[in-house]
C-alpha cells in the first residue's frame, strides 16, 4: 500500500500576517474603548483631519518630512493645506517656527523607538497635535499621551484583516463614528482569504504562494483607492476585526514582540557602516529591528540575500523622486533603511535563525 509523503512545512519570515487563532485576552485597553474605528489608519487620520477642517477651524497641517507616501496622498486628498517640517527615524526633529493660527501638526513615533520627550518643543507651539502610533499603539507614550488626537493603523501590528483608530486621552471631541457599511466589503473578504491561504501554505497544505500574494495585493490596491475617494475618512472597520479586538491578547502579543526584538538585537553582529535604529529607553517595543545601511547598494544587496533565505524584510517607507513633496534627506534615508520582522508570529528559535542568516548575509 502506497502512502503519501508528508509535505514539508516551509519556513519564512516577514510579509503580511497569516490567520492566527489566539487565546482570548483583555481586548482593547481602556484608552481605546471610546475610539473611532476605521478600515485602516489612513481613513482614521483622514476622518480627524476632515473634522478638524470643518468643525475646529484647522487650515494647515504640518507633516514630518519622512512619512509614508500613501498617508501623505491621503492627507492631501482631504484638501487641507500641507507643509512639511524636518523629522525622521534617524534624526532629531527640527521644530517649525513659522506656525500660524489654524495650524495643526502630526508627530510620528517612527518604528516605535521615539519618545514624547523628543517633541517637547512642538507641544510648546500650542497648536493642535495629532500623534501617529501605528508602530506601537500599546506604548506608555500612547496610553499616557496628552496630545489632542491619536491615530493608529491597528492592522500593522495585529493579525487582523483591517483596522485603524482615532482617539483622544484628554476628551477632545471626535468626529461622528463611521459606519461599517461605508467599507467596501470585498477588501476584508479578500484579505481574510489571503490570510487563510497563507496559513495553509505555512502548514504545508498548499504550495502555491502566488494565490495568496495576488489576493493580498488586490486587497491593498482596493484599500488605497478607498482612502483617496469620496468616502475618504468614512470607511468603517469590518465586523470581524471589531470582534477580534474585543478579546485580543494585546499585552501578551506586545510582550512577545519585545522579547523577540531583544533576542534578535543581542545576536545581530555589528557590521561596518550598518547601524541599528534604536533607543536606550527600556519601555520601548519596536515594530521591527530597523537597520540603516551606508548606501542603497549595500542595503539592496543585503535585502536580496535575505530574501534568498526566505526572510522578507520591509522598507518603511519607499520614498523616491516620484514624491515631489519629499526632501533629499528623506529619499536618501529611504534607500538605506531595512526592517526585519520580529513580531509575535515568531519564536525565540526563529529569532536565532534570522540572526544567523543576517550575520551571514551581511558579511562584506
Amino acid at each position: 500500500m502506497r502512502t503519501m509523503a508528508a509535505r514539508i512545512k516551509p519556513w519564512e519570515s516577514g510579509s503580511e500576517f497569516h490567520w492566527m487563532q489566539l487565546a482570548p485576552g483583555p481586548g482593547k485597553p481602556n484608552y481605546l474603548t471610546a475610539a473611532n474605528l476605521y478600515s485602516c489608519g489612513r481613513s482614521a487620520l483622514a476622518g480627524i483631519l476632515q473634522y478638524g477642517r470643518e468643525a475646529l477651524g484647522w487650515k494647515r497641517l504640518w507633516i514630518p518630512s519622512y512619512y509614508c507616501p500613501e498617508v501623505v496622498k491621503t492627507i492631501l486628498a482631504t484638501k487641507i493645506s500641507a507643509k512639511f517640517y524636518f523629522d525622521s527615524p534617524a534624526d532629531r526633529v527640527i521644530v517649525p517656527r513659522d506656525v500660524l493660527p489654524g495650524d495643526a501638526i502630526i508627530i510620528v513615533n517612527f518604528f516605535g523607538v521615539k519618545s514624547r520627550e523628543e517633541y517637547e518643543e512642538i507641544f510648546r507651539l500650542e497648536i493642535p497635535v495629532i500623534e501617529d502610533h501605528s508602530h506601537d499603539p500599546w506604548s506608555l507614550w500612547a496610553m499616557q499621551s496628552q496630545a489632542n488626537y491619536l491615530t493608529a493603523s491597528l492592522r500593522k501590528t495585529l493579525p487582523i484583516p483591517d483596522g485603524g483608530a482615532t482617539w483622544s486621552n484628554i476628551g477632545s471631541p471626535l468626529p461622528p463614528q463611521s459606519s461599517p457599511k461605508a467599507q467596501s466589503s470585498s477588501v476584508p473578504v479578500e484579505k481574510i482569504e489571503a490570510m487563510l491561504l497563507k496559513t495553509l501554505y505555512l502548514a504545508g497544505t498548499i504550495s502555491d504562494k502566488a494565490r495568496y500574494l495576488d489576493l493580498f495585493n488586490a486587497a491593498k490596491q482596493k484599500l488605497c483607492l478607498s482612502t483617496i475617494g469620496q468616502q475618504c475618512g468614512e470607511e468603517g472597520i469590518s465586523e470581524l476585526s471589531k470582534a477580534i479586538l474585543t478579546t485580543f491578547p494585546w499585552r501578551a502579543w506586545r510582550a512577545k514582540r519585545s522579547a523577540n526584538y531583544r533576542r534578535l538585537r543581542q545576536q545581530v553582529r555589528e557590521q561596518s557602516g550598518v547601524k541599528v535604529l534604536e533607543s536606550n529607553r527600556q519601555d520601548i517595543c519596536p515594530i521591527m529591528m530597523t537597520l540603516l545601511f551606508p548606501s542603497r547598494k549595500k542595503r539592496d544587496l543585503a535585502k536580496k540575500r535575505l530574501i534568498e533565505h526566505s526572510i522578507f524584510p520591509a522598507v518603511i517607507w519607499p520614498i523616491d523622486g516620484s514624491h515631489a513633496w519629499a526632501s533629499e534627506r528623506a529619499k536618501i534615508l529611504s534607500g538605506q533603511i531595512l526592517s526585519i520582522h520580529c513580531d509575535a508570529r515568531y519564536s525565540l528559535v526563529d529569532m536565532d535563525k534570522i540572526a544567523a542568516i543576517f550575520n551571514q548575509c551581511t558579511v562584506p
